[in-house]
C-alpha cells in the first residue's frame, strides 16, 4: 500500500503547471514552510491511469496517512485536498515537520536551525552559497560559526516551488528566486534542472 501511495505522488510529481493564486493553489508542484516549521506540499499533474478516480485515489492517500499517524501517535500529517479536474490531480497534504515529509515521501525535506542543521550532521558544512542578492559567496560552516544560531535553513532534495516564512538569506547554486520572492528548488541560473545534490535555503533575520 505504501510503495502504491508514493508511485502515485511521484507520478503526479514529475509535471509542473503554470497557474494563478498563491504557491499551494498555483496548478504547480510546491510547499509551504511555516514560522513554527510547518509543510504544506502541493502536488499537480497528469494521471492518466482510467481505473483511478478522485475518490479512490483520495481514500487511499487518506489511508496511507491513517497509517502513518496511528504508528507516531498523533495527526502529524493532514489530506488538505485532493481533487481532479481536465488537467490532473492536485493534491495538497500538510505535515507537522521536516522529518514527517521525509518520513512519509522518503525524500529529504529538513526544516530548522542551521546551527542544528550543521550539528545533527544535517547539512554539509562545505556546501557553498550564495547571498540573495548574489553579492556574497561563503559556505554552509562559514556561515554557521557568524550566526547559526540566528537562521533557519531548508534542505530538499525534489524540484518544487518553495515559499518560506523570512527573508531568504542564501542559496545553494540549485536554487533560484523567482520575481515573487519564492525559491525555484532543482534549478541553476540557466533554466535547467540540477537535482544531483540536496538544495539549501538559509532564512532568517540577519
Amino acid at each position: 500500500m505504501r510503495k502504491m501511495i508514493l508511485f502515485m505522488l511521484w507520478v503526479l510529481c514529475i509535471s509542473m503547471f503554470i497557474g494563478c493564486g498563491s504557491v499551494t493553489t498555483k496548478k504547480q508542484n510546491a510547499m509551504v514552510i511555516s514560522d513554527k516549521g510547518n509543510v504544506e506540499a502541493s502536488s499537480y499533474g497528469s494521471f492518466d491511469k482510467e481505473y483511478y478516480d478522485a475518490a479512490e485515489l483520495k481514500q487511499q492517500i487518506q489511508d496511507a496517512i491513517d497509517e502513518y499517524n496511528d504508528t507516531n501517535g498523533a495527526d502529524r500529517i493532514k489530506l488538505k485536498k485532493c481533487s481532479k479536474d481536465k488537467d490532473g490531480v492536485h493534491l495538497i497534504i500538510t505535515y507537522e515537520s521536516g522529518d514527517d515529509y521525509t518520513a512519509f515521501n522518503g525524500v529529504q525535506c529538513y526544516v530548522g536551525k542551521l546551527g542544528t542543521a550543521v550539528s545533527e550532521g544535517a547539512a554539509d558544512s562545505s556546501v557553498r552559497i550564495t547571498s540573495s542578492d548574489g553579492s556574497l559567496k561563503t559556505t554552509i560552516g562559514e556561515l554557521n560559526n557568524k550566526s547559526g544560531t540566528e537562521l533557519s535553513i531548508l534542505i530538499i532534495e525534489e524540484p518544487l516551488v518553495v515559499s518560506v516564512p523570512q527573508a531568504i538569506q542564501y542559496i545553494s547554486g540549485n536554487v533560484q528566486i523567482d520575481k515573487d520572492g519564492n525559491c525555484i528548488v532543482g534549478e541553476d541560473s540557466k533554466g535547467e534542472t540540477v537535482l544531483d545534490s540536496p538544495c539549501y535555503i538559509v532564512f532568517g533575520k540577519q
